[in-house]
């Protein structure tokens, strides 16, 4: 599973499985987490860095 699939994939996924119940309820509540690299570049982590910017995105378009 690459990082891709694996951060913003899988929170993908996860959405899709408990957003129709939250909706159906009236209520609920989502968590994510991400790192530092999601608002601000770092060249150490260059290889996470252009997946948490689009789970931050993504997430913000909830």
């Amino acid at each position: 599973m690459g990082l891709v699939d694996g951060y913003l994939g899988g929170a993908i996924r996860v959405v899709e499985q408990v957003v129709p119940d939250m909706v159906e309820k009236g209520e609920g509540s989502l968590l994510f987490t991400t790192g530092l690299s999601a608002m601000y570049p770092m060249p150490i982590l260059g290889h996470i860095g252009i997946v948490l910017p689009a789970l931050r995105t993504y997430i913000l378009n909830l």
